[in-house]
């Protein structure tokens, strides 16, 4: 297979390092490098060893249960059988990590309250996204719940004090 160029960008001391074992094992860097490389490669990470593994479950299942026929039927067995509390009833609330947790029904709903008004504003994606990551870790550790729309009127509200 032909070889093809590529540079590579790394610190001083591992050049210098990669040039000490050139010189003591008599060969060069570039074939060092390229040892290091297909052994690095040859090995199985743990994540490819789950993923192996996961795969070989789904296949063996996929052969017990070709077309998923079985489990659709229990599915609506399941349906049939069982009462879910849930069913019809629309469920307000906020996602707060890693699941809606319902507003509790004497908590007004921004989006149904008279006060609050939709707005739409432009906002760098980043930087929304930073600050909406920041605003979350905050209010899970404080062990209360908040969207970013409670960070604007925060924001909004010292703005109009200062």
């Amino acid at each position: 297979m032909p070889r093809i160029p590529f540079t590579l960008r790394i610190d001083q001391e591992e050049r210098t390092a990669l040039e000490h074992l050139s010189e003591l094992e008599g060969r060069p860097i570039n074939q060092l490098l390229n040892e290091s490389i297909k052994s690095y490669l040859s090995q199985q990470s743990p994540k490819e060893a789950s993923l192996g593994a996961s795969l070989s479950a789904l296949q063996k299942y996929r052969k017990r249960d070709p077309g998923f026929e079985r489990a659709a039927a229990e599915f609506v067995d399941a349906e049939v059988r069982h009462q879910d509390p849930l069913e019809g009833k629309p469920v307000e609330g906020q996602f707060v990590k890693p699941r809606v947790v319902p507003v509790p029904l004497d908590k007004p709903v921004k989006s149904r309250h008279p006060e609050y008004e939709a707005v739409k504003v432009f906002v760098r994606c980043g930087t929304h996204k930073a600050a909406g990551r920041k605003w979350q870790d905050q209010q899970d550790q404080k062990g209360e719940g908040g969207d970013f729309s409670d960070l604007v009127e925060q924001l909004l509200h010292g703005y109009l004090e200062a």
